[in-house]
């Protein structure tokens, strides 16, 4: 049982919030915006927590961003 409340949905969605603007925050001065790092750092995990959720294997988050980052390095030179 969850120690905040019953609902498991409403303390796994907190739970992501929190860490995806902790994780956000943390790249704060390379975006130099707030809302820049909620569009680029906290819609992309999203897409990574889902995955999990779906797929109940963290590989499949894992292999997600990997190939998201390997696809926008290649797309601004830096690979």
């Amino acid at each position: 049982m969850n120690k905040l409340s019953k609902n498991r949905k409403a303390c796994l969605a907190v739970s992501v919030f929190v860490a995806l603007v902790a994780f956000g925050l943390m790249h704060a001065g390379e975006y130099c915006s707030i809302l820049r790092v909620i569009i680029v750092q906290g819609l992309g995990s999203v897409f990574d927590v889902l995955l999990y959720l779906k797929t109940k294997n963290v590989f499949t988050s894992y292999l997600s961003h990997l190939i998201f980052d390997l696809i926008s390095l290649a797309m601004t030179g830096n690979i």
